[in-house]
This record gives C-alpha cells, sequence and structure tokens, in this order.
C-alpha cells in the first residue's frame, strides 16, 4: 500500500527538482557545498529570502574578497556582457567547488550593477545607447531605453517629449475646408429632417 504511493512522492519531487532554473537549482543546493572562492559561505538551503537579506550574506562576500578585487571582477564581468556571454561566464568555475564568477556576478545583480544573467542581454547598441541615457549596465534593456526616452527631459530642440502625444497640437483645417465641412454637416442635419417629415407624411397617407 505504501510502495505506489513512496513512488509517486519520488517522482513528483524528481519532476520539480529537474523543472527549477539552474539559478534556483544552485540554491536549492549548492550553496550547502563547500565553496573554495567563499569557505565561510552561509548554506542557504531554506529559501525563500528577501531581496534585503541577501544583499546583506553577499556585502560579507564584498568584505572577504576586497574593493580591488571586486573591481576587476566586475570589469571583466561587464566585458562578458558587452560580449554577450555572461551566461557562459557565471556558469564557468576555475574548478567544480569555485563559484567565483557567479559569487561576483550575484553581488552586483543584488545591487542593480549586472543583469539577469538567464535572460535576454542587452546588445552593443543597447548599451551604448543605456551609457547615454545615463542607464546603469544592470538596468540595461529595451524596456528601460524606452521608459527613458519616453519619460526623460524634454529634447532642447522641439521642447516637447516625442512619447508625450498630449503635447502635439491639434490638427487645423485651412478656412475653406472648414467651411465646407461645417456645409456638408448642415446639408446632413437638413436631409435627416427632411427624411423625417417625409416618413411621417408616408405613414398618414398624405
Amino acid at each position: 500500500m505504501f510502495a505506489p504511493v513512496m513512488i509517486i512522492n519520488i517522482a513528483f519531487v524528481t519532476t520539480l527538482f529537474l523543472s527549477l532554473p539552474s539559478g534556483a537549482m544552485q540554491f536549492a543546493y549548492g550553496d550547502c557545498i563547500q565553496d573554495e572562492d567563499w569557505p565561510d559561505k552561509p548554506c542557504l538551503d531554506t529559501p525563500p529570502y528577501s531581496d534585503d537579506y541577501m544583499k546583506q550574506i553577499w556585502q560579507q562576500y564584498f568584505d572577504f574578497k576586497g574593493k580591488d578585487w571586486m573591481e576587476m571582477k566586475k570589469a571583466e564581468m561587464y566585458q562578458m556582457i558587452a560580449n554577450g556571454t555572461l551566461t557562459e561566464w557565471v556558469e564557468t568555475r576555475s574548478s567544480p567547488n569555485n563559484f567565483a564568477n557567479y559569487n561576483v556576478w550575484y553581488y552586483y545583480y543584488l545591487n542593480g550593477q549586472a543583469p539577469n544573467a538567464n535572460g535576454p542581454q542587452p546588445t552593443q547598441e543597447q548599451l551604448q545607447e543605456c551609457k547615454e541615457l545615463g542607464i546603469g549596465v544592470g538596468k540595461c534593456s529595451e524596456t528601460e531605453i524606452l521608459r527613458h526616452r519616453c519619460l526623460g527631459p524634454a529634447p532642447s530642440q522641439e521642447g516637447v517629449n516625442p512619447c508625450n502625444h498630449s503635447n502635439e497640437p491639434p490638427i487645423k483645417l485651412d478656412a475653406p475646408l472648414t467651411i465646407l465641412f461645417a456645409g456638408a454637416g448642415a446639408a446632413a442635419v437638413v436631409g435627416i429632417f427632411v427624411a423625417i417629415r417625409f416618413s411621417k407624411k408616408s405613414r398618414r397617407g398624405i
């Protein structure tokens, strides 16, 4: 009686485990194995955790590695972002239990300075436009670029925001066209009135 239930439970757990994305799988078991890059890394085996808590944990990593080393790895990571190979870089390990690239990326990701490694990566053109618009690398995306175009400062040349259609002036018609449209409207009203009168007379037999 218990064997079928156990088999079903094992199958369910296996299916759930395999359906997890790679990042979630690392939180499920990867954070509890020895990390040569961060020997005192906490075992985060009971998610979910708040962003504030995770920032506090990874701040310990930043303090452990030091600002100079982190800045060096950040520059390396930004080069991978520019090359479109961030995901591969994050998953690369110098040894089976060394998660340096992942740790660096996750620190900057938590602090809004790196994009989602499992999501679409910004192109070179988008990165350049983000730089011109003052958008950080961590938030650079087509959506953020469009948002800045529409909600950012109005272009000095036109004096209006091109995405704000309420700034568009009303369509102006020439005087002859205005008279023509007005005459057509009046004629239509008269035509409807005559049709109604004719219909009433027809019903009366006049």
